[in-house]
C-alpha cells in the first residue's frame, strides 16, 4: 500500500473494524496501514476499541485524547500506561482502567 489512502480504502478499513474484522494486525505497529489512516482519529478510535494496547502505537496527540484513551482502557486496562501523563491521572480513565484489570 502507498502512503496515501483513498476514501474507499478508509471506508473499507472502518467497515471491517466496526464489524469486528480487523483490517490490520492489531498486535503490530500498524505498519500495514497507510500513513494517512494512522493519522485518522476515527480509525485509531476503532482500533483501540478492539485492542486497547494498540494505543502504544498511536501518535502522541491520540495518547492525549481523553476519548481515545478511555476507549482503550475500557478494552484493556493496561493500556493506561500508554496514555499521556495527564490522562494517567484522570479519575474517570483510571477508574475504567482499574475495572478492566480483573
Amino acid at each position: 500500500m502507498g502512503s496515501g489512502a483513498s476514501a474507499f480504502e478508509r471506508d473499507n478499513v472502518l467497515t471491517a473494524l466496526r464489524l469486528g474484522q480487523p483490517a490490520v494486525d492489531l498486535n503490530s505497529d500498524l505498519s500495514q496501514v497507510p500513513d494517512a489512516l494512522k493519522m485518522d482519529r476515527e480509525i485509531v478510535l476503532e482500533v483501540v476499541k478492539q485492542s486497547g494496547d494498540a494505543l502504544q502505537y498511536a501518535a502522541r496527540y491520540f495518547k492525549e485524547d481523553a476519548d481515545i484513551v478511555l476507549q482503550a482502557v475500557k478494552q484493556n486496562g493496561d493500556a493506561l500506561r500508554h496514555a499521556s501523563k495527564d490522562l494517567q491521572q484522570d479519575a474517570e480513565i483510571v477508574l475504567q482502567a482499574g475495572n478492566q484489570k480483573g
